[in-house]
């Protein structure tokens, strides 16, 4: 329970619902797998909804739960939670409590260049507090929602250890690595790397490199490419899952994507709304 949660909604002894959550980051849960049977009951999935913001509404005054926020990723073209999550962020209309981020996603497959083909002084280095803080300027200014908070990205974020005592504790693997990459010493790119095995790749979501572009201009398609070729190097299979944000930054580049995920981010400090939509 202090990494995984499950939700089963029943009617007459018979599972019509399930929800599972995976706390991914320090104080936030993903939910990885919502389902319903709507041929037995039309309601079964927000009636799982309900129960699960019920238990959440519980949980999250609770130091030792970790969960102020909840967050999923899902398709913009799925009907269901396209429906759900994003009228639930519609329902809010404010994304400092609930939002919704679009990233690119694509593989890459393993290749190693040293050479940055590109004029100016390229570093790249573990992230620093100086780098989040221009990560949170460029984000409030350009979406002003969740997604730092709830992926542990922001300056303010606390050096917790619980979760990866849990994750070991419970025999599975969990590593988060935060990178900056920095042209003539300014960071126009912030590269998240998760890493964890098999039974919890969730959608190839979480084994995955996350790559922030603060700067689409200054950030050429080589230096790119570059810089994930390196870091590629810590997984240990041949094709890596990538997120991209903004989305400009791919279509800017000419690099071709699989699919799109939109990223929702829900804080539970503030769930008044969420019955709101789930009742009506």
């Amino acid at each position: 329970p202090e990494i995984a949660r499950h939700f089963i909604y029943q009617e007459n002894s018979r599972i019509v619902g399930h929800m599972a959550m995976l706390r991914q980051f320090s104080n936030s849960w993903l939910i990885h797998h919502h389902a319903a049977d709507n041929t037995h009951s039309r309601t079964a999935g927000l009636e799982t909804l309900q129960l699960v913001g019920e238990a959440v509404n519980e949980a999250q005054a609770l130091y030792s739960a970790h969960m102020d926020y909840v967050m999923c990723y899902f398709r913009p073209e799925n009907r269901f939670p396209q429906r759900v999550f994003g009228g639930v962020a519609n329902h809010y209309d404010d994304p400092s409590l609930c939002s919704l981020d679009t990233f690119d996603y694509f593989h890459y497959r393993k290749e190693f260049d040293l050479k940055w083909r590109d004029d100016g002084a390229w570093k790249l280095t573990q992230a620093q507090d100086e780098d989040l803080l221009d990560l949170e300027a460029f984000y409030n200014n350009k979406a002003g929602g969740l997604m730092l908070q709830g992926m542990d990205l922001t300056p303010q974020r606390q050096d917790d250890t619980s979760i990866q005592e849990s994750y070991d504790k419970a025999g599975f693997q969990r590593e988060q690595a935060l990178f900056a990459l920095q042209k003539d010493g300014r960071t126009v790119a912030i590269f998240m790397l998760l890493r964890t095995e098999v039974g919890l790749n969730l959608s190839n979501l979480t084994d995955a490199i996350t790559v922030i572009v603060l700067d689409s201009k200054a950030l050429p398609r080589e230096a790119f490419f570059t810089a994930i070729s390196m870091l590629a190097a810590k997984y240990p299979h041949d094709e890596i899952p990538v997120l991209t944000y903004p989305t400009e930054y791919a279509a800017s580049q000419a690099i071709e994507v699989e699919k799109q995920y939109n990223l929702w981010v829900l804080d539970c400090r503030h769930l008044d709304p969420y019955f709101e939509f789930c009742n009506t």
